[in-house]
């Protein structure tokens, strides 16, 4: 079985995407929401999403999925590890939010 590992960027973005959709919608839409995001975590872990690379005007290594208003990104760690480097709201300044979670 993989095994998923969030890195701190990525973990802090599940928990500030927790509130502010628990301040806007509701703490029912928040769990709901971000249920889901895990659940799209595990089955990227699971190898049920096919990998799509992060373009490469991004100049970052790893793949990209989209859920909703975010985009989770991630890369094998080795062959039973998946990291989520990042989850990005879309948003113009992507690009840059994404080196820094990658720290390029």
């Amino acid at each position: 079985m993989t095994r998923v590992v969030f890195s701190n960027a990525a973990d802090a973005a599940l928990t500030d995407i927790f509130r502010y959709t628990e301040t806007r919608w509701g703490p029912r839409q928040a769990n709901k929401y971000v249920g889901e995001l895990l659940r799209l975590v595990d089955q990227i872990a699971a190898g049920e999403i096919a990998p799509r690379p992060i373009p490469p005007e991004f100049g970052v290594p790893g793949f990209v999925t989209r859920h909703g208003n975010h985009f989770v990104y991630w890369r094998h760690l080795d062959k039973n590890t998946v990291g989520v480097t990042a989850i990005l709201h879309a948003s113009p300044m992507q690009g840059e939010r994404l080196r820094d979670a990658f720290g390029a």
